[in-house]
């Protein structure tokens, strides 16, 4: 069961983003003001409880796991993609 996630930068500067694989929350972050950002996804997709690898699908690298927290800088109108499996 795998899953991709894609996070958009609809600003007009880069933001460093840290995503919460355990609550889902994403928060985007700029000169150390914190923006909590909405996250549109199918919660039946996705068990939480469990732990998946996380791979940046541009850097085509693995990245981490769902057990920690993402953080990654994304530039103005830009997106990072990422495979969940």
């Amino acid at each position: 069961n795998e899953l991709a996630i894609c996070i958009f930068n609809r600003f007009d500067h880069a933001v460093t983003v840290e995503m919460d694989w355990k609550t889902f929350q994403v928060k985007a972050i700029r000169d150390g003001k914190v923006m909590q950002l909405s996250l549109n996804i199918d919660r039946n997709d996705i068990q939480l409880d469990r732990i998946y690898s996380v791979r940046d699908v541009f850097a085509k690298r693995e990245i981490g796991t769902t057990s920690q927290i993402l953080k990654q800088e994304i530039p103005s109108h830009d997106v990072a993609v990422f495979r969940l499996k």
